[in-house]
């Protein structure tokens, strides 16, 4: 569930974001005693009409505040049941093209609006034969590609969309991992960024090793150890304007999930020190996370939401939750927006989906994916934001939404 934090004061921001955690806790320990709105709103919300085309309906995407935004349906290309997981993650391009990391297909596959409907055509293989990638970043026209067997980059020599050339970077990464890489990105400082998780999922060895965060040049070389201390480190993201970095963390199989400030050379706590435990004696020489948020809510990937569409969230980091895999109610399933302000975290959180306004209503945020309301049973890998201020979604299992602001025509 949400831990407290320390509030800078007791305005009405505050107030709210409290009083989010407070209802997260009744959710996760059973029922609420009244019904309530599906997810407490920390920050006020404003409708909003902008013109453009009408929304795409489809009545089983989920559950989303239809005052803000258009929910549609952009990619549904979900693989039979027994298949393994389809998408890893996404980047959008500076031109708006889409481009989908399939892992399992070991393909890219781009989604671009040739006739400037709004809306992408088919999509497109623009690179294959990649093995087993789990991460995807964007970079000078560049693609690269992280993977258990290591970092690759990807060039479109002729300028024809297609990513015809490959270039091994890291052909190992420095050590086995229990998990493949998290994500990768490149910095301000045009050095490549790498997250590799701990080397157990229960963790009970004594030696267990713990997920670090790696950086490289952009050719591969001159590999260095940033920070440690993760369970398994997901998403990366740079604030635009103080340029700190941050990176969520799943935190273990019963600990809150965490947003970490890297500050390089720091450890922050895995597997010793337990992030709602920060008293401990085996927290005394470790870096304390800056927001927690739910166990197994298994934070995926991350972007700041710079654009002015959704003027609520301008600033925010917007977090994917890709979901819980063990818990009698699920936890995640979802996207939200970890409120900013003076470059740091306020404390509130908001839910961008799924979400609503009443009357709708709902006992718990479990309840939103169990009564089929919500992503799940589809774990949310990765999230964009276009140049347009739009808000793209990529499910593991094979689906991409898009958030636009709601149209007048809606």
């Amino acid at each position: 569930m949400f831990a407290a934090w320390e509030p800078v004061s007791v305005d009405r921001r505050t107030f709210a974001a409290l009083a989010l955690v407070a209802t997260l806790a009744l959710a996760a320990c059973g029922p609420a005693a009244d019904p309530l709105p599906p997810y407490p709103t920390a920050i006020l919300r404003t409708p909003i009409k902008v013109e453009g085309p009408p929304c795409a309906i489809v009545e089983w995407v989920p559950l989303h505040d239809i005052r803000l935004m258009c929910f549609e349906l952009l990619l549904d290309d979900v693989p039979r049941p027994e298949a393994a997981p389809a998408i890893g993650g996404i980047v959008a391009a500076p031109d708006g093209t889409l481009y989908v990391l399939y892992t399992a297909a070991g393909e890219i596959r781009a989604l671009r609006d040739a006739d400037g409907d709004l809306f992408p055509e088919a999509p497109e293989t623009v690179a294959d034969g990649l093995a087993l990638p789990s991460a995807i970043a964007l970079h000078d026209g560049a693609l690269y590609v992280a993977g258990p067997g290591g970092v690759t980059r990807l060039d479109d020599v002729d300028g024809d969309g297609a990513f015809e050339t490959q270039t091994a970077l890291v052909d190992a990464l420095p050590y086995d991992t229990g998990f493949w890489p998290g994500a990768i990105a490149v910095g301000p400082d045009e050095r490549l960024y790498v997250t590799v998780g701990g080397d157990c999922l229960r963790c009970e060895a004594e030696d267990v090793r713990p997920g670090r965060l790696l950086s490289f040049a952009l050719d591969g070389t001159d590999e260095r150890e940033v920070a440690t201390g993760f369970y398994r480190p997901g998403g990366l993201a740079w604030h635009p304007d103080t340029g700190d970095l941050w990176l969520v963390d799943g935190g273990g199989p019963s600990a809150p999930a965490e947003l970490n400030r890297i500050v390089p050379g720091a450890d922050y706590g895995f597997p010793g020190c337990a992030a709602d435990a920060p008293e401990a004696p085996e927290c005394a020489r470790t870096e304390p996370p800056a927001v927690l948020l739910p166990a197994q809510s298994s934070p995926a990937a991350l972007a700041f939401y710079t654009a002015d569409g959704f003027a609520l969230w301008q600033g925010d980091l917007l977090v994917a939750l890709g979901g819980s895999a063990t818990l009698p109610e699920p936890s995640g399933y979802s996207v939200v927006a970890v409120d900013f302000a003076d470059g740091m975290p306020t404390g509130a959180v908001d839910t961008v989906v799924p979400s609503s306004d009443e009357p709708v209503q709902f006992r718990s945020l479990a309840a939103v994916a169990l009564g089929g309301r919500g992503f799940f049973p589809q774990h949310p890998a990765g999230v964009a934001v276009t140049p347009q201020g739009e808000i793209v979604v990529a499910t593991q299992e094979g689906r991409v939404f898009r958030a636009r602001p709601r149209t007048s025509s809606y």
